[in-house]
């Protein structure tokens, strides 16, 4: 029986430092991890696509990014909460009917909540990939900010960026020219046709 006691008060006296969050607009939740720290604060942003507040998505990406970041900012003595956005993980919402400024709407209720947490006067910004544009889209206007940290963050469009992608995949080449007139197409307002698209195009441009 002592030999249960003992490890367990060892296990309760160690800090708890990762705390699972949740903020709440309208029937919308928002889900996040909270990880402590006294000296300063950030927001980690996630890239696009399916990827979680961890780093990883169920396409195959299980990398732990932004999980391994806040840990390493946390022993620096930094606070930071990294969140799902909508419709990915623990957040609800459709994650295929939301805008930029969706995204940075977001992003300030989770600055407040960062700032409520740590008593932080400003909070940093950490976007990476389309994270980085949703970071410079909240940054707009606001006051409360120590800065922004930027990684490879598109500095072109995401059309001609995409184009590039394929570009250096050979077995995309012969769709380069589709994704071009349907990128087009987009550019211009207009739908595109699912069933005029190639298979190989779908992923890319998901009917939702």
């Amino acid at each position: 029986m002592r030999a249960l006691i003992i490890p367990l008060l060892l296990v309760l006296s160690t800090p708890l430092r990762a705390e699972e969050v949740a903020i709440f607009a309208g029937d919308l939740r928002l889900a996040g991890t909270y990880e402590d720290g006294s000296k300063a604060a950030a927001l980690i942003l996630a890239g696009s696509g399916p990827t979680d507040r961890n780093g990883n998505s169920a396409t195959g990406l299980s990398s732990d990014t932004y999980a391994l970041l806040a840990r390493a900012l946390a022993d620096g003595g930094i606070a930071t909460i990294r969140a799902d956005k909508r419709g990915i993980g623990g957040s609800t919402g459709d994650g295929n009917a939301v805008l930029l400024t969706d995204y940075a709407a977001d992003a300030g209720l989770w600055i407040t909540t960062l700032k409520q947490r740590t008593g932080q006067s400003c909070i940093w910004l950490i976007g990476h990939s389309e994270g980085g544009l949703i970071a410079l889209q909240t940054a707009q206007g606001r006051d409360d900010l120590c800065g922004l940290i930027l990684l490879a963050t598109p500095g072109r469009g995401l059309g001609e960026i995409l184009l590039d992608q394929l570009s250096n995949a050979p077995a995309m080449q012969p769709y380069l020219e589709d994704t071009r007139t349907f990128l087009d197409q987009l550019k211009a307002g207009k739908e595109v046709a699912i069933e005029d698209m190639p298979a190989a195009l779908v992923p890319l441009f998901p009917p939702g």
